[in-house]
């Protein structure tokens, strides 16, 4: 150093200093935040010599306190973010993690009991717990619900606040927001939106109904339509099997077949089992139970189908169509069939209809009320009203004109009314009667073998007997003829027309006046009035003067009147039409009292 008392007084700035003096300076480091070059040298036994790992101290290190940091560190004790590493021991996140966007951890809500795997997956939790959701989307809306799983894409999707519900599959239970529903399989369960307690095994296993409750489907695309129901396979499944016994309800069934001849029975404790009945059905005696093929009863109470049998009781069939024929057109006497052949008309629209016999309202599709019995009885009625047709053919060509059809009419005969269209309120009796007529009113015919033929549309008229070759258009005609054709009398409406003599015992000629009499000759004259004599009796009441004849007197009769069976003078009484009044002044002024019999004898 220089030595200080050399040192000229003058101003530090300009003090002098020697080169070599200067240079010395230059090589030494500023005591506050020194700037080293090349490697610094420490005295031997410095604390830097015992520098620990962690030290953040202003201590100066060595070269070699460096040095084994830093591959202290590199040998495991810190992550390696740019190479691969074995990581050992516990790592606490506080938060969710995220490995390339997918979601590890507890769920939006952190909730400590949930766990989500994958993005979006519980991403919406506001509470709840006890849920595991793995996959994109995997319990995606879900806020507060609790004890749910949800494995693969989408599953239970849409659940919101929906309880233990489990859905393992793409898309499983998709849109469900009930309770307690399992789906196992892609898409399975994914129709269910409020239904609870349903199971669906199987991809695309799924339900008929969104709001189905306790139904289970199992099997690739099986359906279940109804609450309570089980489906086993979808519509291909031709066989469903088990090695087990089958239970229904209480009743268990063998899982082996019998042998030829046996039959299941019951133990009575609701096991069945194969048996060999041990006798023959001939060899039974005694009542024959009907679960065993009998009857129930000592006597025979069953229809037999083929021997002679008398049947009591009413015998109800419960088809929509009911028919019973013979099995063929046999030969004989006394055959009948009684069917209601349906291979016609529709009969949709028809009410309160009846048919006997093979073709009998055959067409019929709208009418009501209509009766057939015969074979090809109202054939071709189709819309018909209250019509009556009673043998074979009768009525045939009932029919309708798209305006009117026939309605009101009977016919009993065979071909009786065949050719009636839409003719009313007509009355044909006897084998083919009113035969041609076709729209006439009002007509009754009765007579055999074509009786009224030739009549089409006339109407009103009265036939009995066989007439025949009528006008077509014949109206308001009363005609009475034989069985040979024979008109023995006919009324036009006008007049009647009689055929031979008429031998009567008194009829009204043409001639004379309304004051006249028919004489025994057949003449007319004014003849006397008859006469004819009238006694009314009364019971007279207190103070009675006014009595009410039961005719009024003829002009020239004489009233007399009788008081108790006296008869009294004809000055105490008047008559005025049928009214007799009594004067009881003129009478010795006696006034009746109740229970006088009074009577009036006079002629009218």
């Amino acid at each position: 150093m220089v030595g200080l008392g050399n040192v000229d007084n003058i101003s530090d700035v300009n003090k002098p200093v020697s080169t070599a003096t200067q240079t010395a300076l230059d090589l030494k480091a500023n005591l506050a935040s020194p700037t080293f070059t090349g490697t610094p040298t420490l005295p031997i036994g410095t604390v830097a010599v015992t520098q620990t790992a962690g030290d953040d101290s202003t201590k100066i290190a060595t070269t070699a306190f460096v040095s084994n940091a830093v591959s202290a560190a590199t040998t495991g004790s810190f992550v390696d973010l740019s190479t691969n590493q074995t990581i050992a021991g516990t790592k606490t996140f506080s938060s969710d993690i995220f490995v390339k966007l997918i979601r590890i951890g507890n769920g939006k809500f952190n909730t400590g009991s949930n766990l989500a795997i994958g993005e979006k997956a519980l991403i919406n939790t506001t509470g709840g717990g006890n849920n595991t959701a793995i996959g994109l989307r995997s319990s995606e809306i879900m806020t507060s619900a609790v004890n749910n799983t949800s494995v693969g894409y989408a599953a239970l999707a849409k659940l919101d606040t929906a309880n233990a519900n489990t859905a393992i599959g793409v898309q499983a239970l998709l849109n469900s927001n009930g309770d307690n529903n399992t789906a196992v399989g892609n898409n399975a369960g994914d129709a269910i939106t409020t239904g609870t307690n349903n199971t669906f095994l199987g991809e695309n296993a799924d339900a008929g109904s969104a709001t189905l409750t306790n139904a289970t489907a199992i099997g690739y695309q099986s359906s279940v339509t109804t609450s309570n129901t089980i489906q086993l396979g979808n519509t291909n499944v031709t066989d469903v099997k088990t090695s087990g016994t089958l239970t229904a309800g209480t009743v268990t069934y063998p899982k082996t077949h019998g042998t030829s001849g046996q039959v299941l029975s019951t133990t009575g404790s609701g096991t069945l089992s194969w048996t060999t009945p041990s006798t023959t059905a001939t060899a039974y005696s005694g009542v024959l139970p009907i679960a065993n093929g009998g009857t129930g009863a000592s006597t025979q109470n069953f229809v037999d189908l083929t021997t002679n049998q008398t049947i009591a009781g009413n015998k109800t069939f419960s088809a929509a169509s009911i028919g019973i024929q013979l099995n063929t057109n046999s030969s004989g006497s006394k055959i009948m069939k009684i069917g209601f052949a349906n291979n016609g008309g529709s009969n949709n629209n028809s009410f309160q209809s009846l048919a006997f016999g093979i073709d009998a309202l055959k067409s019929l599709s709208y009418g009501d009320n209509e009766i057939a019995i015969g074979y090809q009885a109202l054939y071709n009625d189709q819309r018909g009203t209250n019509n009556i047709a009673i043998g074979n053919n009768s009525m045939y060509n009932v029919s309708s004109n798209g305006i009117t059809w026939a309605q009101n009419n009977l016919a009993v005969g065979s071909s009786a009314g065949y050719n009636l269209t839409i003719g009313k309120h007509n009355v044909l009796l006897g084998n083919q009667s009113a035969y041609s007529l076709t729209e006439g009113n009002y007509n009754t015919i009765i007579g055999p073998d074509y009786s009224g033929n030739g009549i089409t549309t006339g109407s009103n008229n009265t036939i009995i007997g066989r007439a025949l070759s009528l006008s077509p258009e014949i109206t308001n005609n009363i005609i009475l003829a034989n069985g040979s054709a024979t008109i023995g009398a006919q009324f036009d409406g006008t007049n009647w027309k009689m055929t031979g003599q008429l031998e009567t015992t008194g009829f009204k000629t043409a001639t004379g006046t309304s004051s006249q009499y028919l004489m025994a000759d057949g003449s007319v004259s004014a003849g006397a009035a008859a006469v004819r004599e009238v006694a009314d009796e009364f019971t007279a009441t207190a103070a009675q003067t006014s009595f009410t004849l039961t005719q009024t007197p003829f002009v020239n009769s004489k009233v007399k009147m009788y008081i108790n069976g006296i008869r009294i003078s004809k000055t105490a009484y008047s008559v005025s039409g049928s009214t007799l009044t009594y004067v009881p002044e003129n009478n010795g002024s006696y006034t009746l009292t109740a229970g006088d019999r009074i009577q009036m004898d006079f002629y009218y």
